[in-house]
């Protein structure tokens, strides 16, 4: 049976060809993030825990009628803190029982008798916040120095090598440790209001510095490819300033590599302010990060009229080595989908 007149008329000879959809490059990337399953399920679950701490810490506090620095001495018996899905009697400041329960989810932190949960979502606002401002300061510092060294090359090129060189003999750690712990208290009080949670800006501003050198790398590579690009010469022939070149015809080239490798970075500081905070040359308690809420597992009981041995129980570890897990995975879950995604020769 021949096919109707439309049908052949449709797709005979002289049919008009199908339209093309035209895709600029950034929505050629979130088209392919888009039909990633990886790319998804990374990002939803980056989402869930920035919005989970930072939404979910202060709505839980006003559930649960206590803030993450509230003290429950009676959450910790004969040296034992209270396990997950206590019911924990309240005391007035005079340390006598009131009437009346507290609910500890996570059970108490193992430390002085603080609330676990609370604590480990306000944790996670000083840690990402830490990880963010560290990342921003290492990404800008280290575009600004790779794009002056790729670029103009020559004796600016070996100054700005030599500064890279000088910055990756230091171990992040052990300098962290050694200013850490005599200057934390002069950026404790730098919160912008109670927007940043004490001790955020220091920590960040110095660990941002101390890892500008992997993204100056990266990026003076770039450059230096992009440099020798025909558009980029033809940019040089009609007189386009040295501004422009780099603003206009080089960043948006650059973008790529920097959406991608920030989130890798944030994996990193991550993990850095958790080993800073977990030797005590970070955060400082009271307030609660991630790494400093691992050093509380050990320690000691003390308040008026009782001093007793604190046995460590394994909760007061696991949930937030599991936040940090789960945070790092999915950092750099996106971050290598969205290598892919830019990556016009992967399928």
């Amino acid at each position: 049976m021949p096919p109707p007149a439309s049908a052949a008329a449709a797709t005979g000879p002289g049919a008009p060809e199908p339209a093309v959809v035209a895709r600029s490059s950034w929505a050629h990337v979130l088209h392919r993030l888009a039909r990633d399953p990886l790319a998804i399920v990374s990002f939803t679950l980056l989402s869930v825990v920035v919005l989970g701490v930072f939404a979910g810490g202060p709505l839980a506090a006003h559930l649960l009628g206590h803030g993450p620095n509230d003290v429950f001495l009676h959450s910790i018996t004969d040296g034992v803190p209270a396990g997950p899905w206590s019911h924990v009697r309240n005391l007035d400041e005079s340390y006598k029982h009131t009437d009346g329960t507290t609910l500890f989810v996570l059970g108490s932190d193992g430390y002085v008798g603080r609330d676990e949960f609370v604590r480990l979502l306000y944790g996670g606002q000083t840690s990402l916040e830490v990880a963010a401002g560290a990342t921003f300061v290492a990404m800008l510092v280290g575009t600004f120095l790779g794009g002056l060294a790729g670029y103009f090359g020559g004796i600016v090129d070996g100054i700005v090598l030599r500064i890279i060189d000088f910055l990756m003999a230091f171990p992040v750690i052990l300098v962290a440790i050694a200013i850490g712990s005599s200057a934390s208290d002069r950026f404790a009080g730098i919160t912008f209001g109670g927007l940043l949670q004490p001790g955020v800006i220091g920590l960040a501003g110095f660990v941002g510095l101390l890892t500008c050198f992997y993204p100056a790398r990266i990026i003076r590579a770039q450059v230096m490819t992009l440099r020798e690009q025909p558009f980029i010469e033809g940019a040089r022939m009609v007189g386009a300033s040295h501004r422009r070149i780099l603003f206009g015809h080089m960043a948006p080239h650059l973008m790529g590599p920097l959406a991608v490798y920030s989130t890798i970075v944030l994996a990193t500081n991550i993990m850095l302010e958790a080993s800073i905070s977990l030797l005590g040359a970070g955060i400082q308690p009271p307030t609660a990060s991630w790494g400093n809420m691992l050093s509380t597992n050990f320690g000691t009981l003390l308040y008026p009229g009782h001093y007793e041995p604190l046995e460590p129980r394994l909760w007061t570890a696991v949930f937030p080595s599991l936040a940090i897990l789960l945070t790092l995975v999915a950092a750099v879950l996106l971050g290598e989908q969205l290598r892919k995604a830019f990556d016009p020769r992967a399928r």
